[in-house]
């Protein structure tokens, strides 16, 4: 069933085009034969929320995206046998430049990746480091920082060129969260239904609060850092952005705030 969003979208003349460091890394790469993918497909544009390979994101950072533009690009395994860097590689690259903060690199997100012999993972900047596990695998997804839409910084960025010169920097380590102590999943799980009374009470207000102080501040299309949107009460809004949130960690998608999404959102 077509969003509100992408009905929106499609009234306005399905405008789009890619963000320029996108754009730029894009052509560069097929200049070399890889392929890439911005716009998403009819899967991606009407998802909900709609994310960054639709021209009407609801997951922008740090600013709401801009309409029109795509800030997400997928870039496929290179063709056989043709001696361009593979994808681990190519991730390993883009994610040790964005560390070292080479331009370009510096405008990136968040990086789908899977590095060699290990897991695939979300690694992202948003704004600090952190690495989850991801299901996104077959291909690098790259999303770019919804406030670059216009930069130059990434056009003359090509990680290939690094790569076969040897400028890959020392990997930075992701820092390692040393909370003075852990924060135990409360033992109820937050649910929302339609027609039913909204859950309440401290479990949903330190939630809320800690979607607030690490995730903000739009997700989904949700102004969390809005006063008063932490209120301690679990209705579609919180449930809308517990979606968006398991879907960029990689794990089930029901808007239920379980011990698995409490473990990745306080992990």
């Amino acid at each position: 069933m077509a969003t509100a969003a992408f009905t929106a979208w499609v009234q306005a003349g399905r405008i789009w085009r890619p963000a320029r460091p996108l754009n730029a890394l894009a052509t560069r790469l097929r200049g070399y034969g890889y392929t890439v993918y911005t716009l998403g497909n009819a899967q991606h544009l009407q998802a909900d929320p709609p994310e960054d390979h639709c021209p009407f994101s609801a997951t922008g950072w740090p600013i709401r995206s801009p309409l029109g533009v795509v800030f997400a690009g997928d870039i496929m395994p290179p063709p056989a046998a043709s001696g361009l860097p593979t994808l681990d590689q190519l991730g390993a690259q883009l994610a040790a430049d964005k560390n070292a903060g080479i331009p370009g690199a510096n405008l990136i997100k968040y990086i789908n990746w899977t590095p060699t012999g290990q897991p695939c993972r979300h690694e992202s900047w948003q704004p600090g480091h952190l690495i989850q596990p991801s299901s996104d695998t077959g291909h690098n997804h790259v999303s770019w920082r919804s406030d670059c839409a216009d930069s130059t910084a990434g056009d003359d960025y090509d990680p290939v060129a690094r790569i076969r010169n040897g400028n890959t920097p020392t990997p930075v380590p992701a820092p390692v969260p040393t909370p003075p102590a852990p924060t135990p999943w409360p033992g109820r799980y937050l649910v929302w239904r339609r027609g039913v009374r909204m859950m309440h009470g401290t479990d949903v207000l330190q939630w809320q609060r800690r979607v607030v102080a690490r995730f903000g501040p739009v997700i989904a299309g949700i102004d969390v850092s809005t006063p008063g949107w932490a209120d301690g009460w679990y209705g579609p809004q919180s449930a809308g952005v517990c979606r968006a949130l398991q879907r960029q960690f990689g794990i089930t998608i029901d808007g239920v705030a379980g011990p698995v999404t409490w473990r990745a959102m306080f992990g």
